[in-house]
């Protein structure tokens, strides 16, 4: 019977032609006629082998190169690859927002007011300020996640929060005049309605009513 190393351990040759160590653990790694022992290519014998990785054949065993997004269960298991889950294993993964794993890689779901940036692994904040519909008629401020409407004097938030509105009242005139030459250009109020009202009750109803405060 002849004899061979296996990785630095003595071995031997048997009838059926696998090596085995001397303790009598069989290692079906490797193949031969019974004289003599060649590696056995698990990766090309068995395709399946390191699902998420790459098969890399080595002397009587294999090793998986895993891919990105995956790593060996154990550090002395590196015959499979398992998944990374990013949520768990990275702190502060998804700021502003809710970390999602899924295989080989995970997702950042963003709360109310931010949203992914260019390279999809962080929730930044919108900037609403940026619309010229927002905050009609007042300033708006940018928050973190929000923003919010600063009125002028004689303004007041709307109900909607995106805007401000007129909240001053004054006497409604049902019509008004331009062409006495002594006032020059400006109106002429006439025919006053009642009770003082807003702008927007004054206004909006018949385009020849007027204001006045």
């Amino acid at each position: 019977i002849g004899r061979l190393t296996i990785r630095g351990r003595p071995g031997r040759c048997d009838l059926d032609s696998r090596a085995r160590q001397e303790s009598g653990r069989a290692h079906h790694t490797f193949s031969g006629d019974g004289m003599t022992c060649s590696d056995i290519d698990e990766c090309t014998d068995d395709p399946t082998l390191c699902e998420n990785g790459i098969c890399l054949n080595d002397q009587g065993s294999f090793a998986c190169e895993c891919q990105i997004g995956y790593m060996h269960p154990q550090p002395s298991n590196t015959q499979q690859c398992i998944d990374i889950d990013e949520c768990q294993q990275i702190d502060n993964i998804c700021m502003n927002g809710l970390c999602e794993n899924t295989n080989g890689i995970f997702r950042c779901i963003c709360d109310e007011g931010f949203a992914l940036d260019e390279n999809g692994s962080n929730c930044t904040d919108i900037n609403e300020c940026d619309d010229p519909q927002v905050c009609q008629y007042g300033t708006c401020v940018n928050t973190d996640g929000g923003y919010h409407c600063d009125c002028p004097v004689g303004y007041q938030l709307s109900p909607s929060g995106n805007g401000c509105l007129d909240s001053r009242r004054g006497t409604c005139f049902a019509n008004y005049t331009t062409y006495y030459a002594e006032y020059g250009d400006n109106p002429i109020c006439r025919q006053p309605m009642g009770d003082d009202v807003s702008k927007s009750a004054c206004c909006c109803s018949n385009k020849k009513k007027s204001l006045k405060f």
